[in-house]
């Protein structure tokens, strides 16, 4: 290794031979992707994988718990996250759900008391929201405190609100059924199991439209329960709640028999929640959503057990919006103190008669649990997560480590690093960087607010995204101008809508209306509500572009929230345009469809539209339109009946502007119904569909679908887009998500027994890192990184796959050159580690070559300057950045190789001439040539020195070679002064610098690190003083050679006459 440094005396006293590769390689073809699905192996892409760049802001959560033997120690169930644990009282989250479960969305999480190994989670959120909503799949239980889960049953439950579990016995459990959400269902009501689960005994009843929205249990004795009946459903265009179905109830035998409890409860009831005081389980409080005109609900108490009820409060921050909140809690301490969770929080220390606000923490409160035994300490869920307290929430801990939010839809612009567009729900809009240049992962200091709320789409230039346009329900918008921070409102007619009948509403906008940007006329942008509009002036004027695009049935556009309480905010609103989709290639053609199931179509602007809706199509959501970018007249649309309660997954496609329609959705079961379908830009066979349970690929236009996860978690993917080779992913409750590399996906081949290097992307020259930057993609235990807030790979990613036979092989190699045909780079298979320092360089890894898809990133850097071993220096051995330009690399197997090309961009932001850039290199290549010129001369010289010991310790005790000894040592010590001129060997870590003085090494990596920027700027500063370093180690080389020319030269010819051995660096 250390041979090919060797100069001056070296060179003249050693001849070694470059290795030479005589044998002709054959060039092996490039396979094709001719992949059908049914051999597709998800396998093979193990070395792919999603990056989850957050943002780190806490999304939606019903549900979160503590552990009484443990205050550091914390569960949240995510509304389509899964479950999380904190062992720092929220400190850090991390979700423990993955590869367990089979859904996101989660309900209720218990732990028993008796054992906190013992862990209960229902599934399906409670508060059931018109969008953003998902189903459930019964119980998962953990006995290990959450490592594993196993699946207990009542799969079709769909929401779970609560579970209660006996506080001395983990195996008696009770599970709180509230039931499907959108339609009638006998799997709902309070069941209960003896055996941990295994079991499950349906205890209470009522109809097949009434769940159970509240279960409490009297903790001093849990035979005692209390169970509030919820009639409830949401059609598309309204939410019922309440009813006949809905009623208080009450066992005192541990479920077995129940009888109603109503006296002085109001006889109109619609959702209801209860609490029992543990301080005094005499004292019960309800919370009950009545008649709203008139009223009738409010907060009630107790002091009987339930006998009798008194209304202690009508507050209606109580129970606003009823549907969505509706909970209490008692203080298990105080039996005076008790909260209501509401848009805010509050708390009562009378017994509910007044209230304060709880602050500190994100609003939409949903659930809390307080400490038995300690009523300061608490943890609530919210619509931004869960937070903990241990002050009675004077202060609550950060909801900001959390990437669980909830975003609509996904749009990119075109800036280098490109920026992520999206509503997140209960929150601002995002705009968000896909990758940092100058850092290792994304933080919350890489987005920010843009245009519109919650509910936007987003929509700019993006080309240049200035100006973004971004709604909220109700048809609001918002043009945001992004370097001022300043926005103006610009609704076609402004109107404050909510509370408002849809009927009597000039026009109506679904909560996500669609708003897009004109791809072929810049400055144009279209805001659908049941007609299209369009603006060329940044909203100052709009212009109806379209009749009303939906089936306008009135019987549907009545009040949204039935019978007792009012839900105007427009979660509700029908008949409206729910996705606007304009053609890439052909102006003025646009695609509309609308969530009650029509597809409109004009070609000339929105002058003329024609019905295409698909003959056998009935009512439904059409939730998203892909208009082909290569094939003109090629539509799919992704439909689905979730709202009706029918989790059929359906995709439609067209290649005839909507003349026929053909379904295609082989593959893709019943459960994970489809939001989004994306065609690939490169390949119009390969499709993409994100659906309500994970990701599926289609390689033959969606004849057959098959699922891809890869290390993305079950989670609702709500929008997909193909942007610049990259795949981007939006999620209804794990934040953003990007798959960097589509190229391996692109060109799979079902034939696993050929070799392939893949095609490599074009790379840009940055400073910063990631943790994707190694080859090896999996943990200790086999299992992906952690990708969350990672950045895109900072090097150049190679893909290649091997077959079996050529596993073996100990002769595989990288190899890049530049443009020239020169080597830069050389990497191999099962090398041999020749370098060993505890200084910050890396070793060269090694290449992978494993059967299958396997990964290697290059750094974009020159091989590593040598270092010495034990020798610690401060700064970095990494070899120089390569300049801007085309390079190869090639993949060398045995006799075959496989070669591609590449480009080395340099970061577009960096205005830099190629002769910066070549100035940069060859200033860094010097210094590099110079410190390995002075390391390998040091290692020789040390080997010089073990020789001379070793002949020295032979020797010393025959008084015959005593001159020789005495020689010995005298070149022992030339060597040692010469060494301590060249690297301090006093120095061992980074602060060492400030205690001991640098040596001539030290100096040249400092140099080379003022000059290891990624913006190129050689000074003269930088100039000059390579010029003196070089100059100095010229000085030290030529002691070098005056002690191998002279010292040694005496020494072996003296050694020679004594017809001893000698040194081995002179023959």
């Amino acid at each position: 290794m250390f041979s090919k440094y060797l100069m001056g005396a070296f060179a003249s006293m050693i001849a070694f031979a470059p290795q030479m590769h005589a044998q002709k390689k054959s060039v092996a073809k490039t396979q094709s992707a001719t992949v059908v699905d049914e051999n597709l192996v998800p396998s093979h892409f193990n070395n792919l994988l999603w990056r989850n760049i957050g943002p780190l802001r806490g999304g939606r959560s019903v549900t979160a718990t503590g552990v009484v033997q443990n205050q550091l120690t914390y569960y949240m169930g995510t509304t389509g996250g899964g479950v999380w644990k904190t062992e720092d009282a929220g400190q850090t989250w991390n979700n423990i759900s993955d590869g367990y479960f089979k859904t996101g969305s989660v309900g209720a999480v218990a732990v028993a008391e008796s054992d906190p190994n013992v862990v209960y989670v229902g599934m399906g959120e409670h508060a059931p929201r018109g969008v953003m909503s998902s189903y459930g799949d019964g119980v998962y239980k953990s006995t290990d405190a959450g490592k594993t889960w196993k699946h207990m049953g009542l799969e079709l439950t769909r929401q779970i609100s609560w579970i209660r579990i006996d506080p001395s016995n983990p195996d008696i459990v009770y599970v709180a059924a509230q039931g499907a959400t959108h339609g009638p269902s006998a799997d709902r009501g309070v069941y209960k199991s003896t055996d941990g689960g295994a079991n499950w005994t349906k205890v209470l009843f009522v109809d097949n439209n009434t769940g159970c929205a509240d279960l409490a249990m009297d903790m001093t004795n849990p035979r005692i329960l209390y169970a509030a009946m919820w009639e409830y459903q949401r059609l598309p265009w309204e939410i019922k709640s309440g009813g006949p179905g809905s009623g208080m109830y009450k066992s005192t035998d541990a479920g077995l028999t129940w009888n109603k409890i109503e006296n002085g409860l109001p006889s109109a009831l619609g959702k209801m929640s209860v609490s029992v005081s543990r301080a005094n389980p005499e004292k019960v409080y309800a919370l009950v959503e009545s008649d709203t005109e008139n009223e009738l609900g409010g907060l009630f108490v107790s002091n009987d057990a339930g006998k009798n009820w008194n209304r202690i409060s009508k507050d209606h921050r109580l129970t606003q919006r009823a549907w969505y909140y509706i909970e209490v809690f008692a203080d298990p301490t105080n039996e005076n103190v008790v909260y209501v969770l509401n848009s805010p929080g509050l708390r009562s220390s009378d017994g509910g008669k007044t209230w304060t606000n709880m602050s500190g923490t994100h609003g939409d409160y949903h659930q809390l649990w307080i400490h038995p035994k300690n009523s300061n300490n608490m943890i609530v869920a919210n619509d931004g997560g869960a937070a903990v307290t241990f002050n009675t929430g004077k202060v609550w801990s950060t909801q900001a480590n959390q990437p669980t939010s909830q975003i609509y839809r996904v749009n990119a612009d075109h800036l280098f690093p490109y920026n992520l567009y999206g509503g997140q729900q209960d929150n601002s809009s995002i705009k968000m960087a896909s990758r940092v240049t100058n850092g290792y992962r994304i933080s919350d200091k890489d987005w920010t607010s843009t245009a519109g709320g919650e509910s936007a789409f987003v929509a700019f230039d993006p080309n240049n995204p200035v100006i973004t346009m971004g709604g909220s329900y109700q048809g609001t918008i918002e043009a945001y101008n992004n370097v001022t921070k300043e926005g103006v409102n610009i609704m076609e007619h402004p109107v404050q809508y909510q509370a408002l009948q849809p009927k009597d509403m000039k026009y109506r906008f679904n909560w996500n209306a669609p708003i897009v940007y004109d791809p072929l006329e810049p400055g144009a942008y279209y805001h659908a509500g049941n007609i299209l509009f369009k603006t060329t002036d940044l909203g100052i004027t709009w212009k109806a572009v379209s009749p009303d695009l939906t089936r306008h049935d009135t019987t549907k556009m009545g009040i949204s929230g039935v019978p007792y309480t009012n839900e105007g905010a427009g979660g509700e609103n029908y008949c409206t345009i729910s996705y606007v989709a304009l053609s890439e290639n052909e102006k003025g053609v646009i695609y509309t469809d609308s969530d009650d199931g029509l597809v409109y179509l004009t070609k000339d602007g929105g002058n003329n539209w024609i019905n295409i809706t698909p003959k056998n199509l009935d009512e439904s959501l059409i939730n998203a339109i892909d208009v082909s970018s290569v094939n003109k007249g090629t539509v799919y649309i992704a439909v689905n009946k979730y709202k009706v309660n029918d989790f059929t997954p359906i995709i439609y496609k067209t290649t005839d502007y909507g003349t026929s329609w053909k379904q295609i959705s082989n593959g893709i079961p019943y459960g994970a119904f489809v939001k989004v379908v994306r065609e690939d830009p490169t390949n119009p066979k390969i499709l993409y569909a994100g659906t309500e349970t994970g990701f599926y690929i289609s390689y033959n236009g969606g004849d057959n679908w098959k699922q891809l996860q890869l290390n993305l978690p079950v989670v609702p993917i709500t929008d997909l887009k193909v942007h610049e080779n990259h795949l981007l992913a939006s999620t209804q409750g794990r934040a953003f998500w990007i798959l960097d590399d589509l190229e391996p996906i692109r060109q799979y081949s079902k034939d696993t027994a050929l070799s392939n290097l893949f095609a490599v992307s074009n790379v840009h020259r940055i400073s910063g890192g990631s943790v994707l930057d190694y080859g090896n993609l999996t943990d200790k235990n086999g299992k992906p990184i952690n990708t969350i807030g990672a950045n895109q790979a900072s090097g150049a990613v190679i893909y290649y796959t091997l077959h079996a036979a050529e596993t073996a092989t100990k002769k595989a190699k990288l190899v890049f050159s530049d443009a020239t045909g020169k080597v830069v780079r050389t990497f191999y298979a099962n090398a041999p580690n020749n370098k060993t320092s505890n200084n910050k360089n890396e070793n060269d890894p090694e290449l992978s070559v494993k059967p299958g898809l396997n990964r290697f990133v290059w750094d974009l850097r020159q091989e590593s300057i040598a270092s010495i071993p034990g020798v610690f220096i401060e700064g970095s051995y990494d070899g120089a950045r390569v300049v801007p330009g085309m390079y190869k690399v090639a993949l060398h197997i045995d006799t075959l190789f496989y070669e591609k090309t590449f480009q080395v961009l340099p970061d577009p932001r960096i205005k830099a001439t190629a002769a910066a850039y070549q100035e940069q290199f060859n200033l860094l290549q010097n210094i590099a040539a110079d410190v390995n010129d002075i390391h390998v001369s040091v290692v020789r010289m040390r080997n010089l020195q073990k020789q001379l010991t070793g002949i020295v310790e032979r020797i010393e005790n025959n008084d015959a070679f005593k001159s020789i000894v005495t020689l010995a040592d005298s070149i022992n010590d030339k060597i040692d002064a010469w060494e301590t001129k060249l690297i301090q060997t006093k120095s061992e870590s980074n602060d060492d610098v400030i205690n001991f003085v640098n040596k001539l090494t030290a100096n040249y990596i400092f140099l080379r690190g003022e000059l290891d920027t990624n913006t190129p700027h050689v000074t003269s500063g930088h100039v000059q003083r390579f010029k003196e370093l070089n100059n100095e180690w010229l000085i030290y080389k030529a002691e070098l050679n005056a002690i191998l020319e002279k010292d040694i030269k005496n020494f072996n010819e003296k050694c020679k006459a004594l017809q001893l051995a000698h040194t081995s660096l002179i023959d």
